[in-house]
C-alpha cells in the first residue's frame, strides 16, 4: 500500500488517525500501489453507484443515499489520483437480472416484464451485460475516461 493525499476520505498522518487541522499537512487515503494493477498510468478504480441516484423507488432510500455518496467521492478521487495516472469512475447499473433484491428480476417473469416497461430497451440487463460494460470501462481501450458516472441501464426512466 502507498499513501495518496486524499482529504475527502480519511485523515491520517503516518499510521495514526487525526482530525483535520491547519497543522495536519499530510492528509492521506490508503490506496493500492499502481504497480499492483498494471503499473503507473494503468491503474483504475470504479465506484458502484446506482440509477437510484437519478430516480426513486419506495423502500430504497438507504440504498439511494449510500450510492449517492459514491459520486462526489469518485470526483474527489479522480482529481487527486489523476496526477499518478490512476483513473477513477463510477458506474450506475440499472435493473439487472441478478441476485440483487433476492433475485426478483431474474426469477419472476411478471416482475421482470413490469420493470422492462420503464426501460427504453424494453428489458432489464443480464448480469453479463452489466459486467461487460464495467470490464470495458476498466480496459485500456477506454483509458482516457476519468471522473465520469456511466449509467448502464438500457435507458431506464428516460
Amino acid at each position: 500500500m502507498c499513501r495518496v493525499p486524499h482529504p475527502c476520505v480519511s485523515w491520517a498522518t503516518g499510521n495514526r488517525p487525526r482530525p483535520p487541522s491547519s497543522k495536519t499537512r499530510a492528509r492521506h487515503y490508503e490506496f493500492g500501489h499502481p504497480g499492483s494493477v498494471g503499473g503507473a498510468g494503468h491503474a483504475r478504480a470504479e465506484g458502484l453507484s446506482s440509477g437510484l441516484v437519478r430516480f426513486v423507488f419506495p423502500g430504497k432510500a438507504a440504498n439511494a443515499a449510500s450510492k449517492g455518496a459514491i459520486e462526489p467521492l469518485t470526483r474527489c478521487l479522480a482529481a487527486e489520483l489523476a496526477p499518478r495516472g490512476i483513473r477513477v469512475n463510477a458506474v450506475a447499473p440499472g435493473a439487472t437480472a441478478g441476485d440483487f433484491s433476492g433475485g426478483i428480476i431474474r426469477d419472476d417473469p411478471e416482475y421482470r416484464e413490469r420493470v422492462g416497461v420503464v426501460i427504453a430497451l424494453g428489458r432489464p440487463a443480464e448480469s453479463d451485460e452489466t459486467g461487460s460494460a464495467i470490464a470495458a470501462l476498466l480496459s485500456d481501450d477506454l483509458g482516457w475516461i476519468n471522473d465520469e458516472r456511466i449509467e448502464i441501464s438500457g435507458g431506464m426512466r428516460l
